[in-house]
């Protein structure tokens, strides 16, 4: 199942977190400090726990944007993978895939015949591999936040939170 690698990824930066609050819990103790053979021991000040605590809302950020560029990753690779026909797709990433090829620059390649539908995948999937090498995240433009979740998880069809999200192709 492709949804593997990004619930993976997910747990795996849950726990990197989770030490990292425990970390700074710790950092917030009175009179806390590091202490390494051979170097002076260094004391938590006010201004170094402020920088700890505002690394923790860094870490979240990395955790939502790694796991929604590996979810995006992973629904590219089982529509590949399981040769889904292209009306087999829900319909908002059909309308997704038909968007992408009428954006999409050049000729129809002369190799596609009827059905054209596995060509349409390929054409989607190389597009995205193609503008995922230029920019890691193009999808998000730099700033993974709700409402861009939202807006991929439209194109896509999948749903965020309680509700279907609203198509804004």
């Amino acid at each position: 199942m492709g949804a593997a690698l990004s619930r993976a990824l997910l747990r795996e930066r849950t726990r990197e977190v989770l030490v990292y609050i425990k970390f700074v819990e710790l950092a917030l103790a009175k009179d806390a400090s590091i202490s390494v053979p051979g170097v002076p021991s260094i004391t938590f000040t006010k201004d170094l726990t402020h920088s700890l605590k505002a690394n923790t809302y860094l870490l979240l950020y990395n955790v939502v944007e790694a796991t929604m560029t590996q979810a995006i990753a992973d629904i590219h690779r089982e529509v590949l993978d399981s040769g889904a026909p292209l009306d087999r797709l829900h319909p908002m990433l059909y309308l997704h895939v038909l968007n992408r090829f009428k954006a999409g620059q050049g000729d129809v390649p002369r190799t596609w015949v009827a059905p054209s539908g596995p060509a349409l995948v390929r054409y989607w999937i190389d597009d995205y591999e193609r503008r995922c090498s230029a920019n890691q995240n193009y999808l998000f433009r730099g700033n993974v936040d709700g409402m861009s979740i939202r807006e991929v998880g439209a194109r896509y069809g999948f749903a965020t939170g309680d509700k279907v999200a609203d198509a804004h192709l």
